[in-house]
């Protein structure tokens, strides 16, 4: 049996040790809190190469597009989407790949689409004229440890 003049003590110190471990928890410097904590750079640096911004294309032609993998964990890109943003709206217009393109142990990633553009674009909805309508691209990356990043690239034009 234990000694009753111990008993004390003993709480005491377990408890003291309770408070000390929640107070650590709650700073962050605790073991478990700190894996937790730890972010994984899923997209980060994941990115568009080209286009580099302010092109003017026309539809039909043929457009590199090129990606810079970065720090991020994404593995694959999987669609490239012709998107437009106008006067705090935005959408798609048309898909032009789905697939798979895998950075396998390249920085980068290159793929050529076509700028099929449907002739039954409102190109007045999507730009500031009737000649020539800012676009953007939007792509779907693959990680292989969570959920996908999808990144847009800089604007550019499509004369119509």
């Amino acid at each position: 049996m234990m000694n009753q003049k111990f008993l004390p003590s003993l709480l005491f110190i377990i408890t003291f040790l309770f408070f000390v471990t929640i107070l650590q928890m709650g700073n962050g410097n605790a073991m478990p809190f700190k894996l937790i904590k730890r972010e994984l750079p899923l997209c980060e640096d994941f990115k568009f190469i080209t286009p580099a911004g302010g092109e003017i294309f026309n539809r039909g032609d043929q457009l590199k597009v090129s990606y810079a993998k970065g720090n991020s964990l994404v593995s694959e890109i999987n669609s490239i989407t012709v998107y437009y943003k106008q006067a705090g709206k935005g959408g798609e217009v048309k898909n032009l790949w789905t697939g798979s393109l895998p950075f396998e142990s390249n920085p980068t990633a290159e793929k050529t689409v076509t700028l099929n553009i449907p002739d039954s674009v409102d190109w007045v909805t999507y730009g500031t004229d009737d000649k020539a309508s800012t676009f953007m691209l939007r792509t779907w990356g693959r990680t292989s440890k969570g959920p996908d990043c999808v990144i847009y690239s800089r604007e550019f034009r499509i004369d119509k």
